[in-house]
């Protein structure tokens, strides 16, 4: 089952991990972010695809020369792809 990155749930396993894995914190003490964390633990980690599909995303929507960012400016015209997350939050309203 694949769970959102950012979920309390997600931030509960992710700290129960470190706490069991002192070589796991270590490593998640020298990333910048919770999404990067997730991904060091593996399959270890339910929402680890989601982490890895917001990193592919998040690097798809930086590259004018992508087919996501392309598909995304022809989808939806009057929004900067800069700001695709608010995008998705406003989905998520309807």
């Amino acid at each position: 089952m694949m769970q959102d990155y950012m979920f309390q749930k997600s931030l509960d396993t992710l700290a129960r991990l470190k706490e069991e894995e002192p070589a796991l914190k270590a490593k998640c003490d020298k990333c910048e972010n919770i999404r990067d964390q997730i991904m060091l633990c593996g399959y270890r980690h339910p929402a680890v695809m989601s982490a890895v599909a917001d990193l592919i995303i998040e690097n798809g929507m930086s590259d004018t020369n992508s087919e996501i960012y392309k598909t995304f400016k022809e989808k939806f015209p009057t929004f900067n792809p800069n700001d695709y997350s608010y995008l998705v939050d406003i989905l998520l309203l309807l």
